[in-house]
Protein backbone atom coordinates (compact mmCIF):
# COMPACT_ATOMS: atom_id res chain seq x y z
CA UNK A 1 0.00 0.00 0.00
CA UNK A 2 2.97 2.47 0.71
CA UNK A 3 4.22 1.83 -2.20
CA UNK A 4 0.91 2.63 -4.43
CA UNK A 5 0.46 5.55 -2.13
CA UNK A 6 4.14 6.90 -3.23
CA UNK A 7 3.24 6.58 -6.46
CA UNK A 8 0.05 8.47 -7.09
CA UNK A 9 2.30 11.50 -5.43
CA UNK A 10 4.89 10.97 -7.85
CA UNK A 11 2.35 10.54 -10.93
CA UNK A 12 0.28 13.12 -9.14
CA UNK A 13 2.88 16.01 -9.23
CA UNK A 14 4.05 15.07 -13.05
CA UNK A 15 0.61 15.53 -14.35
CA UNK A 16 0.44 18.93 -12.17
CA UNK A 17 3.47 20.22 -14.03
CA UNK A 18 2.11 18.96 -17.19
CA UNK A 19 -1.45 20.60 -16.46
CA UNK A 20 0.60 23.66 -15.78
CA UNK A 21 2.22 23.67 -19.37
CA UNK A 22 -1.22 23.02 -21.17
CA UNK A 23 -3.26 25.67 -19.68
CA UNK A 24 -5.29 27.92 -22.10
CA UNK A 25 -7.07 29.68 -19.56
CA UNK A 26 -6.10 31.92 -16.52
CA UNK A 27 -9.60 33.02 -15.51
CA UNK A 28 -10.34 29.81 -13.18
CA UNK A 29 -8.80 28.31 -10.22
CA UNK A 30 -7.07 25.13 -10.71
CA UNK A 31 -7.29 22.37 -8.50
CA UNK A 32 -4.16 21.00 -6.87
CA UNK A 33 -4.81 17.17 -5.14
CA UNK A 34 -2.67 16.26 -2.35
CA UNK A 35 -2.26 12.57 -1.83
CA UNK A 36 -0.44 10.18 0.25
CA UNK A 37 -3.36 8.98 2.25
CA UNK A 38 -2.60 7.79 5.80
CA UNK A 39 0.63 7.78 5.47
CA UNK A 40 1.86 11.67 6.78
CA UNK A 41 5.55 11.39 5.42
CA UNK A 42 3.96 10.78 1.97
CA UNK A 43 1.72 13.51 2.53
CA UNK A 44 4.34 16.10 3.85
CA UNK A 45 6.51 15.56 0.48
CA UNK A 46 3.08 15.63 -1.64
CA UNK A 47 2.22 18.98 0.30
CA UNK A 48 5.64 20.68 -0.02
CA UNK A 49 5.88 19.57 -3.66
CA UNK A 50 2.69 20.75 -4.82
CA UNK A 51 3.31 24.04 -2.84
CA UNK A 52 5.78 25.37 -5.30
CA UNK A 53 3.10 24.92 -8.31
CA UNK A 54 0.82 27.03 -9.38
CA UNK A 55 -2.54 25.98 -8.16
CA UNK A 56 -5.51 28.59 -6.47
CA UNK A 57 -6.62 25.56 -3.96
CA UNK A 58 -5.05 22.29 -2.55
CA UNK A 59 -7.62 19.47 -2.10
CA UNK A 60 -6.90 16.48 0.22
CA UNK A 61 -8.30 13.16 -1.18
CA UNK A 62 -8.36 9.43 0.24
CA UNK A 63 -10.29 10.84 3.49
CA UNK A 64 -13.80 9.12 2.42
CA UNK A 65 -13.01 5.94 4.09
CA UNK A 66 -11.57 6.57 7.36
CA UNK A 67 -14.70 9.52 7.63
CA UNK A 68 -17.30 7.06 7.01
CA UNK A 69 -15.78 4.50 9.67
CA UNK A 70 -16.06 7.65 12.07
CA UNK A 71 -11.54 7.75 12.07
CA UNK A 72 -11.80 11.35 12.78
CA UNK A 73 -8.34 10.98 14.60
CA UNK A 74 -6.74 10.08 11.23
CA UNK A 75 -8.60 12.47 9.00
CA UNK A 76 -7.31 14.98 11.24
CA UNK A 77 -4.02 14.24 11.18
CA UNK A 78 -3.82 14.22 7.92
CA UNK A 79 -5.07 17.89 7.56
CA UNK A 80 -3.02 19.05 10.22
CA UNK A 81 0.29 18.04 8.40
CA UNK A 82 -0.94 19.31 5.07
CA UNK A 83 -1.75 22.83 6.53
CA UNK A 84 1.62 22.46 8.23
CA UNK A 85 3.13 21.60 4.29
CA UNK A 86 0.95 23.84 2.38
CA UNK A 87 1.53 27.08 0.82
CA UNK A 88 -0.30 29.17 3.85
CA UNK A 89 -2.03 31.86 1.58
CA UNK A 90 -3.78 29.26 -0.43
CA UNK A 91 -7.38 27.76 1.17
CA UNK A 92 -7.58 23.54 1.16
CA UNK A 93 -10.13 21.68 0.41
CA UNK A 94 -11.21 18.32 1.87
CA UNK A 95 -12.86 15.61 -0.78
CA UNK A 96 -15.67 13.84 1.15
CA UNK A 97 -15.81 15.53 4.37
CA UNK A 98 -19.76 15.36 5.14
CA UNK A 99 -20.61 14.42 8.85
CA UNK A 100 -21.68 18.03 10.06
CA UNK A 101 -20.72 17.32 13.59
CA UNK A 102 -16.97 17.17 12.59
CA UNK A 103 -17.02 20.74 10.80
CA UNK A 104 -16.37 22.67 13.49
CA UNK A 105 -12.96 20.81 14.04
CA UNK A 106 -12.48 20.52 10.61
CA UNK A 107 -12.65 24.27 9.92
CA UNK A 108 -10.24 24.63 13.14
CA UNK A 109 -7.97 22.59 11.83
CA UNK A 110 -7.37 24.51 8.64
CA UNK A 111 -9.73 23.31 6.12
CA UNK A 112 -11.55 25.77 4.25
CA UNK A 113 -13.36 24.51 1.61
CA UNK A 114 -15.14 20.77 1.57
CA UNK A 115 -17.76 18.58 -0.52
CA UNK A 116 -19.52 15.89 0.08
CA UNK A 117 -22.20 13.05 -0.91
CA UNK A 118 -22.97 12.06 2.49
CA UNK A 119 -25.96 13.59 3.00
CA UNK A 120 -28.08 11.38 0.37
CA UNK A 121 -25.86 8.51 0.94
CA UNK A 122 -26.55 8.08 4.53
CA UNK A 123 -30.52 9.61 3.94
CA UNK A 124 -30.42 5.80 1.54
CA UNK A 125 -29.31 4.02 4.37
CA UNK A 126 -32.14 5.46 6.47
CA UNK A 127 -29.47 7.80 8.84
CA UNK A 128 -30.72 11.10 9.87
CA UNK A 129 -28.02 14.18 10.47
CA UNK A 130 -28.21 15.30 14.62
CA UNK A 131 -25.68 17.51 15.89
CA UNK A 132 -26.04 16.37 19.17
CA UNK A 133 -26.30 12.56 18.54
CA UNK A 134 -24.07 12.39 15.02
CA UNK A 135 -26.33 10.35 12.73
CA UNK A 136 -29.16 8.45 13.75
CA UNK A 137 -31.69 5.48 11.89
CA UNK A 138 -34.85 6.66 11.28
CA UNK A 139 -36.25 3.38 12.99
CA UNK A 140 -34.52 5.03 16.15
CA UNK A 141 -36.65 8.69 16.48
CA UNK A 142 -40.13 9.43 17.65
CA UNK A 143 -39.45 12.78 17.32
CA UNK A 144 -37.27 14.89 15.03
CA UNK A 145 -35.04 17.16 17.45
CA UNK A 146 -34.94 19.58 14.58
CA UNK A 147 -36.82 23.28 12.91
CA UNK A 148 -35.89 22.76 9.49
CA UNK A 149 -39.11 22.83 7.12
CA UNK A 150 -38.68 18.78 6.58
CA UNK A 151 -38.75 18.21 10.40
CA UNK A 152 -41.62 20.52 10.97
CA UNK A 153 -43.45 18.93 8.42
CA UNK A 154 -43.49 15.73 9.41
CA UNK A 155 -43.14 13.59 12.00
CA UNK A 156 -40.70 10.34 11.63
CA UNK A 157 -43.69 7.88 11.76
CA UNK A 158 -44.87 9.91 8.89
CA UNK A 159 -41.76 10.11 6.66
CA UNK A 160 -41.13 5.63 7.49
CA UNK A 161 -44.25 5.35 5.83
CA UNK A 162 -43.46 6.51 2.70
CA UNK A 163 -42.68 5.00 -0.37
CA UNK A 164 -38.49 4.65 -0.28
CA UNK A 165 -38.06 7.64 -3.43
CA UNK A 166 -39.97 9.74 -1.05
CA UNK A 167 -38.74 8.91 2.07
CA UNK A 168 -35.21 9.38 0.80
CA UNK A 169 -35.79 12.56 -0.66
CA UNK A 170 -37.18 14.00 2.69
CA UNK A 171 -33.92 13.27 4.80
CA UNK A 172 -31.89 13.91 2.26
CA UNK A 173 -33.26 17.26 1.86
CA UNK A 174 -33.14 17.29 5.91
CA UNK A 175 -29.49 16.32 5.83
CA UNK A 176 -28.47 18.85 3.89
CA UNK A 177 -30.45 21.69 5.84
CA UNK A 178 -28.61 20.43 8.83
CA UNK A 179 -25.07 20.86 7.00
CA UNK A 180 -26.10 24.34 5.65
CA UNK A 181 -27.24 25.15 9.17
CA UNK A 182 -23.58 24.29 10.53
CA UNK A 183 -21.60 26.08 8.17
CA UNK A 184 -23.44 28.86 8.98
CA UNK A 185 -22.91 28.55 12.60
CA UNK A 186 -19.50 28.23 11.98
CA UNK A 187 -19.02 31.43 10.16
CA UNK A 188 -20.89 33.21 12.96
CA UNK A 189 -18.44 31.89 15.58
CA UNK A 190 -15.56 32.75 13.45
CA UNK A 191 -16.95 36.52 13.37
CA UNK A 192 -17.57 36.53 17.06
CA UNK A 193 -14.53 34.85 17.55
CA UNK A 194 -16.37 31.64 19.44
CA UNK A 195 -15.26 28.86 17.11
CA UNK A 196 -13.13 27.41 20.14
CA UNK A 197 -16.64 26.78 22.11
CA UNK A 198 -18.03 25.71 19.26
CA UNK A 199 -15.88 22.83 18.32
CA UNK A 200 -16.27 21.79 22.31
CA UNK A 201 -19.60 21.46 22.06
CA UNK A 202 -19.62 19.66 18.94
CA UNK A 203 -17.28 17.01 19.95
CA UNK A 204 -19.19 15.84 22.71
CA UNK A 205 -21.26 13.49 19.72
CA UNK A 206 -18.95 11.40 19.92
CA UNK A 207 -16.05 9.84 21.79
CA UNK A 208 -13.78 9.10 18.37
CA UNK A 209 -14.90 13.24 17.84
CA UNK A 210 -12.79 13.94 21.61
CA UNK A 211 -9.68 11.83 20.29
CA UNK A 212 -9.28 13.75 17.41
CA UNK A 213 -9.62 16.57 19.62
CA UNK A 214 -6.80 15.62 21.21
CA UNK A 215 -4.44 16.43 18.63
CA UNK A 216 -4.60 19.82 18.92
CA UNK A 217 -3.11 19.46 22.26
CA UNK A 218 -0.31 18.04 20.38
CA UNK A 219 0.28 20.67 17.98
CA UNK A 220 0.06 24.30 20.34
CA UNK A 221 2.53 25.69 18.78
CA UNK A 222 1.20 25.39 15.17
CA UNK A 223 -2.40 26.62 16.26
CA UNK A 224 -0.89 29.65 18.30
CA UNK A 225 0.83 31.03 15.13
CA UNK A 226 -2.89 31.84 13.68
CA UNK A 227 -4.60 32.36 16.66
CA UNK A 228 -5.87 36.11 16.95
CA UNK A 229 -4.32 38.16 19.56
CA UNK A 230 -7.58 40.07 20.60
CA UNK A 231 -11.09 39.09 20.60
CA UNK A 232 -14.37 41.22 21.25
CA UNK A 233 -15.62 38.92 24.17
CA UNK A 234 -14.25 36.72 26.64
CA UNK A 235 -13.44 33.28 26.44
CA UNK A 236 -15.72 30.39 28.26
CA UNK A 237 -14.02 27.18 29.65
CA UNK A 238 -16.31 24.66 30.25
CA UNK A 239 -14.13 20.89 29.87
CA UNK A 240 -11.23 19.88 30.00
CA UNK A 241 -10.44 20.14 26.54
CA UNK A 242 -10.52 24.14 27.11
CA UNK A 243 -7.33 23.78 28.13
CA UNK A 244 -5.67 23.24 25.20
CA UNK A 245 -6.95 26.33 23.53
CA UNK A 246 -3.98 27.98 21.73
CA UNK A 247 -4.96 31.24 23.77
CA UNK A 248 -4.10 29.50 27.11
CA UNK A 249 -0.92 27.90 25.55
CA UNK A 250 0.21 31.64 24.79
CA UNK A 251 -0.31 32.92 27.94
CA UNK A 252 2.11 30.39 28.92
CA UNK A 253 4.48 30.72 26.72
CA UNK A 254 4.47 34.86 27.49
CA UNK A 255 4.59 34.47 31.19
CA UNK A 256 7.42 32.00 31.43
CA UNK A 257 9.42 33.44 28.65
CA UNK A 258 8.70 37.21 27.97
CA UNK A 259 7.37 38.32 31.15
CA UNK A 260 9.88 40.49 34.12
CA UNK A 261 8.14 41.04 37.84
CA UNK A 262 8.80 44.56 38.94
CA UNK A 263 12.30 45.61 39.91
CA UNK A 264 11.48 46.90 43.14
CA UNK A 265 9.44 43.74 44.02
CA UNK A 266 10.42 41.86 47.14
CA UNK A 267 7.56 40.14 48.63
CA UNK A 268 5.11 38.31 46.31
CA UNK A 269 1.58 38.19 47.41
CA UNK A 270 -0.74 35.87 46.02
CA UNK A 271 -4.45 36.04 46.27
CA UNK A 272 -7.04 33.74 45.17
CA UNK A 273 -9.40 34.26 42.22
CA UNK A 274 -13.16 34.92 43.61
CA UNK A 275 -16.48 34.43 42.12
CA UNK A 276 -15.83 37.52 39.87
CA UNK A 277 -12.58 37.73 37.76
CA UNK A 278 -9.88 40.00 38.89
CA UNK A 279 -9.86 43.03 41.29
CA UNK A 280 -13.62 43.73 40.40
CA UNK A 281 -14.92 41.22 43.21
CA UNK A 282 -16.21 42.98 46.30
CA UNK A 283 -13.68 41.46 48.80
CA UNK A 284 -10.96 41.51 46.32
CA UNK A 285 -11.22 45.18 45.85
CA UNK A 286 -11.67 45.88 49.82
CA UNK A 287 -8.08 43.68 49.67
CA UNK A 288 -6.45 46.08 47.07
CA UNK A 289 -7.81 49.02 49.38
CA UNK A 290 -6.10 47.65 52.41
CA UNK A 291 -2.76 46.78 50.09
CA UNK A 292 -2.71 49.76 48.63
CA UNK A 293 -2.78 52.26 51.79
CA UNK A 294 -1.14 49.94 54.33
CA UNK A 295 1.72 52.32 56.41
CA UNK A 296 3.92 49.12 57.02
CA UNK A 297 5.55 48.67 53.60
CA UNK A 298 6.19 50.38 50.84
CA UNK A 299 3.62 49.64 47.99
CA UNK A 300 6.13 49.34 45.11
CA UNK A 301 7.95 46.77 47.19
CA UNK A 302 4.90 44.88 47.22
CA UNK A 303 4.02 41.84 43.88
CA UNK A 304 0.54 41.24 43.12
CA UNK A 305 -0.65 38.36 41.62
CA UNK A 306 -4.06 36.35 41.25
CA UNK A 307 -4.02 32.32 41.28
CA UNK A 308 -6.22 31.68 38.44
CA UNK A 309 -7.54 27.76 37.88
CA UNK A 310 -6.98 28.25 34.05
CA UNK A 311 -4.30 30.27 34.04
CA UNK A 312 -2.39 29.43 37.29
CA UNK A 313 0.01 32.70 38.10
CA UNK A 314 -1.21 35.67 36.71
CA UNK A 315 0.52 39.34 37.85
CA UNK A 316 -2.14 41.82 38.90
CA UNK A 317 -0.43 44.29 35.82
CA UNK A 318 -1.99 41.96 33.21
CA UNK A 319 -5.48 41.26 34.93
CA UNK A 320 -7.10 43.69 32.66
CA UNK A 321 -5.44 42.08 29.64
CA UNK A 322 -7.47 39.96 27.25
CA UNK A 323 -7.87 36.72 27.94
CA UNK A 324 -6.63 37.07 31.44
CA UNK A 325 -9.45 39.37 32.73
CA UNK A 326 -12.24 38.09 30.79
CA UNK A 327 -13.34 35.02 30.68
CA UNK A 328 -15.72 32.21 33.07
CA UNK A 329 -14.89 28.74 33.46
CA UNK A 330 -16.22 25.85 35.42
CA UNK A 331 -14.95 25.32 39.19
CA UNK A 332 -12.21 22.47 39.98
CA UNK A 333 -12.87 20.58 42.98
CA UNK A 334 -10.52 17.70 43.03
CA UNK A 335 -7.20 17.25 43.32
CA UNK A 336 -7.25 14.52 40.06
CA UNK A 337 -9.19 16.55 38.15
CA UNK A 338 -7.26 18.37 35.20
CA UNK A 339 -8.06 21.89 35.55
CA UNK A 340 -6.06 21.58 39.17
CA UNK A 341 -3.49 19.45 38.30
CA UNK A 342 -2.78 22.08 34.96
CA UNK A 343 -3.12 25.07 37.20
CA UNK A 344 -0.69 23.48 40.32
CA UNK A 345 1.95 22.68 37.51
CA UNK A 346 1.36 26.13 35.89
CA UNK A 347 1.95 27.84 39.47
CA UNK A 348 4.94 25.85 40.39
CA UNK A 349 6.73 26.61 37.22
CA UNK A 350 6.23 30.17 37.75
CA UNK A 351 6.90 30.25 41.10
CA UNK A 352 10.29 28.34 40.48
CA UNK A 353 11.52 30.58 37.50
CA UNK A 354 10.99 33.56 39.66
CA UNK A 355 11.87 32.35 43.33
CA UNK A 356 15.06 34.98 43.55
CA UNK A 357 13.19 37.83 42.86
CA UNK A 358 11.51 37.81 46.01
CA UNK A 359 12.77 37.82 49.86
CA UNK A 360 9.49 36.30 50.75
CA UNK A 361 5.73 35.33 49.62
CA UNK A 362 2.15 35.31 51.47
CA UNK A 363 -0.79 33.23 50.51
CA UNK A 364 -3.79 34.03 50.90
CA UNK A 365 -6.68 31.56 51.67
CA UNK A 366 -9.28 33.08 53.26
CA UNK A 367 -12.08 31.40 55.25
CA UNK A 368 -15.05 33.94 53.72
CA UNK A 369 -15.45 36.33 51.40
CA UNK A 370 -18.31 38.83 50.07
CA UNK A 371 -19.49 37.40 46.40
CA UNK A 372 -20.57 39.45 43.83
CA UNK A 373 -24.68 39.58 44.90
CA UNK A 374 -23.27 40.56 48.96
CA UNK A 375 -23.41 37.32 50.72
CA UNK A 376 -20.65 35.96 52.75
CA UNK A 377 -19.73 32.95 51.20
CA UNK A 378 -17.83 30.04 52.50
CA UNK A 379 -14.18 29.94 50.53
CA UNK A 380 -14.15 25.91 49.21
CA UNK A 381 -11.55 23.75 50.95
CA UNK A 382 -11.52 21.76 47.91
CA UNK A 383 -10.22 24.89 46.39
CA UNK A 384 -6.93 23.95 44.28
CA UNK A 385 -5.09 27.17 45.57
CA UNK A 386 -4.46 24.79 48.53
CA UNK A 387 -2.32 22.83 46.59
CA UNK A 388 0.20 25.86 46.75
CA UNK A 389 1.39 25.43 50.15
CA UNK A 390 3.51 22.65 49.96
CA UNK A 391 5.38 24.39 47.01
CA UNK A 392 5.78 27.59 48.71
CA UNK A 393 6.86 25.19 51.57
CA UNK A 394 9.35 23.89 49.03
CA UNK A 395 10.88 26.72 47.38
CA UNK A 396 10.62 29.39 49.77
CA UNK A 397 10.83 27.34 53.18
CA UNK A 398 10.47 29.80 56.13
CA UNK A 399 10.38 32.86 54.24
CA UNK A 400 6.48 32.07 52.89
CA UNK A 401 3.86 31.75 55.13
CA UNK A 402 0.14 31.22 54.50
CA UNK A 403 -2.73 33.66 56.02
CA UNK A 404 -6.59 33.76 56.66
CA UNK A 405 -6.63 37.36 57.03
CA UNK A 406 -5.57 40.49 54.92
CA UNK A 407 -4.62 41.97 58.17
CA UNK A 408 -2.17 39.48 59.17
CA UNK A 409 0.02 40.51 55.46
CA UNK A 410 1.86 43.09 57.01
CA UNK A 411 3.39 41.61 60.14
CA UNK A 412 4.94 38.68 58.80
CA UNK A 413 6.60 40.98 55.55
CA UNK A 414 8.19 43.36 58.28
CA UNK A 415 9.49 40.79 60.18
CA UNK A 416 13.31 39.91 59.67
Amino acid sequence: HYDIAKEKVLTTIQRAKSNISRRSRSDCYWFGPIHGGKHLDLLKESSLEMSKLDFGVYAIGGIVKAFLNYRFELTTQMLLTVKQYIAPNKPIHMFGLGLPQYFSLAVACGCDLMDSAAYILFAKQNRYFSLSTGTKNLEELKEFPCHCPICSKFTPKEIKNFEDNLRVELLAKHNLYLSFSELRTIRQAIREGNLWELVEQRIRAHPNLVKAASLIKKNKPFFEIYEKVYKNHGRLYACTESLDRPLIYRFEQKIFNNYRPPKEAKYLIILPELDVKGKNSPTMSNWLNIINNNQLIQRNEIHLVFYSIIYGIIPYELIDSFPMGQYESCYSSSINDVFYQNSIKNSEAFLKIRSNNYKKCVLLIPEFYVNQFNESTQFPNTHPINGLKSILNRIYESNSCVIKQIDELFQFLKEE
